[in-house]
């Protein structure tokens, strides 16, 4: 925590004094860690594997310079240094957990429907996401894309406690629900992404579309694997209300980003 927290100050006010003092930070929070290490792996080890095992500590001490420094600068020289590319991340990231986990627990929680329901659900969250998207895009062009981020991602909040709420009293109504997280989830899809881009200078896309990507691919993945572990221990109604409660946390930066002061137009 000393090494990574203090970083974030970095970007807020990257004075010489705070510089300083952020090194200074940093510094206690290393030796902290070199010393628990050593003195760990000196306990854990056999003492005929000692040197061995200290080899190894200090590789796996090491790769973090290696691969960090140079990227470090890589990245500051195509996006800077400012966070603008992370509270959209964040917002899109969760989200797309939650796209995740009713893509594949809606057909398994709706084993018991009538056998149209699952087809139909499936069906409606797509659609109606893809044409979302395509109107975000084209309101966002005339009106600005953070004006539509807060109300996607409380339509998918939305969405997803409709789902759980649907599973629990009334399933038909399931395919309205998947619905409306559809389209909020498109209109978050759009509006994240095209933030992202205007935040970045122009040599910056390509990072910034492997960004956006890594958001949707891992909020996916670990959406389905974190339902799964909800899902396991309670029912899909409780797992999809837990997952609509974890989702607020997607409307603090959507908040943050909702006006048009939030959006810097690239240079």
């Amino acid at each position: 925590m000393l090494l990574g927290l203090p970083a974030l100050a970095l970007a807020a006010a990257p004075g010489i004094a705070v510089i300083a003092a952020v090194s200074a930070v940093r510094g206690i929070g290393f030796a902290f860690t070199v010393v628990a290490g050593g003195a760990i792996i000196a306990t854990l080890i056999p003492p005929e594997r000692r040197g061995e095992g200290l080899g190894l500590y200090g590789v796996g001490a090491g790769l973090p310079s290696v691969l960090a420094l140079p990227l470090g600068v890589w990245l500051a020289g195509r996006i800077g240094y400012a966070a603008a590319l992370v509270r959209p991340a964040i917002t899109f990231t969760v989200t797309a957990m939650a796209a995740g986990a009713a893509i594949t627990f809606v057909p398994l929680a709706l084993v018991r429907a009538p056998v149209v329901l699952a087809p139909a659900a499936l069906l409606a969250q797509p659609a109606a996401a893809t044409v979302a998207r395509w109107l975000a895009g084209r309101h966002g062009d005339r009106h600005g894309p953070a004006r539509l981020l807060l109300p996607g991602t409380a339509a998918t909040v939305l969405g997803v406690l409709g789902v759980a709420i649907c599973l629990a009293v009334c399933p038909v109504a399931i395919v309205a629900a998947m619905a409306l997280f559809g389209a909020g989830f498109g209109a978050v899809q759009n509006s994240t992404q095209v933030l992202m881009y205007r935040r970045a200078r122009p040599g910056g896309y390509a990072a910034v579309s492997a960004m956006w990507n890594v958001a949707y691919d891992g909020g996916l993945g670990l959406g389905g694997a974190g339902f799964g572990v909800l899902a396991a221990h309670g029912s899909y109604p409780v797992a999809f209300g837990l997952t609509a409660t974890l989702m607020l946390v997607a409307l603090l930066p959507a908040w943050r980003d909702r006006g048009p002061a939030a959006v810097r137009i690239d240079p």
